[in-house]
């Protein structure tokens, strides 16, 4: 922050740990399969998050009081990763987020927009953020398949 303030500088600091990010960054992007999903001052994303996959993020990272820690329920995120190759159509996230609407999140592709000092890509961020809509557990997607037969050697 120093050398920073000192020369001007800015960085761009790409990393998976939120709570390392805080510390570092004025300004985060938090991506998903490729795509923006919110763009907040780093105060903002902290204090008030709005993308469901945001919120889920941070639901995760551990609280250093161990009171609040035992007492909070962190939100799951359920399901297999899609692949960046061939994502899912709709929202990228509709597939694992626990927010995620029958209507439109696995048909149209929310668009950025501004809202309150974010700019973010949900079509329920204001229901999310009223508690209209509130986390739910989700039927897991991944189908093992048939299992394989394991060869045995013949025996002696």
């Amino acid at each position: 922050e120093e050398l920073q303030d000192k020369l001007d500088l800015t960085f761009l600091f790409i990393a998976h740990d939120l709570a390392v990010v805080r510390h570092i960054s004025d300004r985060i992007v938090v991506m998903y399969l490729g795509k923006v999903v919110e763009v907040a001052p780093a105060d903002g994303l902290y204090d008030n998050p709005l993308h469901p996959y945001t919120i889920t993020l941070l639901s995760a990272i551990p609280i250093p009081d161990p009171v609040v820690e035992r007492t909070r329920r962190p939100i799951r995120v359920q399901g297999d990763l899609p692949s960046p190759a061939n994502p899912p159509s709709g929202c990228r996230f509709h597939t694992r987020c626990p927010f995620a609407q029958e209507t439109r999140c696995a048909e149209d592709e929310p668009l950025l927009r501004e809202v309150d000092d974010h700019v973010v890509a949900c079509h329920f961020v204001e229901e999310i953020k009223a508690g209209r809509i509130t986390p739910r557990e989700r039927e897991a997607t991944f189908e093992a398949g048939i299992p394989q037969p394991v060869f045995e050697p013949p025996p002696d």
